[in-house]
């Protein structure tokens, strides 16, 4: 997975810049822009996931996006993490305020709510499968799901709620100008196998997928700059 986003990063900022990560994780993303040549500083609210970035040798920090305060960034990004913050326009305007003129606010994001029934059939019937094969890391043994598109949404809406992604692009489009909002294949991501070559199938299977139409991209990518001062905010 991880190469995925560096090729998401690369791909907007091909040279090395000063780049926030908000909601770092285990710093593994960080760790490798950090090895490119990118000069980043990593925040998360969870003082474990601060500890392990540190390990990696990130700069790292325990502190939340909403509140956080340091130089202007070339570059804010938030890599399956701004779904889950508590304070949500709040975190986007801060993250307005730490941008640099001309900065670049990045988000390779989840809009969960895009999945149907079909879509929500597929994920689990793959994570049952591949969890009976044992390659799945730390997965629970499951049955077959049987309202699948029932569980997805309380799992997503209800026990452990996250941001739809449509609330992340009105969230954004209030204090930045959206200038690249597009779907994507996620779900190989969000089962992420252990073995790299049957994650590689999988993504390759989900890609098929969704080009035939049989399930819904529910990635979201956002690309956004600071609203200017001559439009104002984006409506």
């Amino acid at each position: 997975m991880i190469q995925t986003q560096i090729a998401y990063v690369t791909e907007h900022l091909p040279e090395p810049v000063r780049l926030l990560d908000a909601g770092c994780g285990s710093g593994d993303l960080a760790a490798a822009l950090t090895a490119r040549g990118y000069d980043v500083t990593a925040i998360d609210i969870d003082p474990n996931a601060v500890a392990s970035a540190r390990s990696k040798g990130v700069a790292a920090f325990v502190a939340d996006i909403a509140d956080y305060d340091n130089q202007p960034f070339d570059a804010v990004l938030f890599s399956f993490s701004l779904h889950h913050v508590d304070r949500l326009d709040a975190a986007i305007e801060r993250t307005r305020d730490l941008l640099k003129a001309g900065g670049t606010l990045l988000a390779d994001e989840f809009a969960w709510e895009r999945a149907d029934a079909k879509t929500a059939g597929w994920f689990y019937d793959i994570r049952v499968l591949l969890g009976k094969a044992g390659a799945l890391e730390g997965h629970q043994d499951e049955d077959p799901v049987v309202e699948p598109l029932r569980k997805w949404q309380h799992r997503h809406g209800v026990e452990d709620p996250m941001h739809p992604g449509e609330q992340l692009v009105k969230a954004i489009r209030r204090h930045f100008d959206l200038v690249e909002s597009s779907p994507a294949p996620y779900l190989h991501r969000y089962i992420n196998p252990t073995d790299q070559s049957v994650f590689a199938a999988l993504k390759e299977i989900e890609h098929h997928q969704v080009s035939t139409g049989a399930i819904a991209e529910v990635g979201l990518r956002l690309r956004a700059l600071p609203a200017s001062p001559l439009t104002g905010q984006s409506s």
